[in-house]
């Protein structure tokens, strides 16, 4: 993890290039259409697709970058770099339950290795909304709210977002993708 590694004037570029991209529901690889998830209730949250193309090569890179640090601890097997996800807890109640980010059904050999969290949003524009880890030891919640702050973990953690009771959270969420879990 890194506490405030992007400056806030960074984050505010991207923010502004972000929120001009199509907006859908979330979905997750559970139900698999856009939106059906706030029927379970598992998650609720606005998403945008940020593609790789010259608008967004800086948010790429820089993901991937600090991928690549990380990846210096993990030693996983990683190689592909796909769409970034720009999300939006934008709602009183928006949240994303446990989960962890492999669709272990997945059928073209590869998977998701490398989680990574970029958060976008100051902590005190909103309330709720935090990121939290199942079944291993979450840094301080103080931490993973600073805005600039960077989280990448193995793709396997459950992990959560609690419901946002105020203000809205922005996140940017990538995946390191590579050959399949053995």
């Amino acid at each position: 993890m890194w506490s405030e590694a992007i400056p806030s004037d960074v984050i505010d570029g991207w923010v502004e290039k972000c929120v001009k991209l199509p907006v859908q529901k979330a979905s997750t690889f559970r139900t698999g259409e856009d939106g059906d998830d706030e029927n379970d209730g598992h998650r609720k949250t606005d998403i945008r697709w940020v593609p790789n193309d010259d608008v967004y090569k800086e948010l790429h890179n820089t993901v991937w970058e600090y991928a690549m640090a990380a990846n210096q601890h993990f030693g996983v097997s990683v190689s592909t770099l796909p769409p970034l996800q720009f999300t939006e807890y934008s709602d009183v109640g928006h949240h994303y339950d446990s989960h962890h980010d492999i669709d272990y059904m997945r059928q073209d050999g590869r998977h998701r290795k490398l989680s990574i969290v970029i958060q976008l949003t100051d902590p005190d524009e909103y309330e709720g909304g935090e990121l939290g880890f199942s079944h291993t030891a979450s840094p301080a919640p103080v931490d993973l709210a600073k805005k600039g702050s960077i989280i990448v973990f193995p793709s396997y953690h459950e992990h959560y977002v609690t419901p946002i009771t105020s203000g809205a959270r922005k996140s940017l969420v990538a995946w390191i993708e590579g050959p399949r879990w053995q």
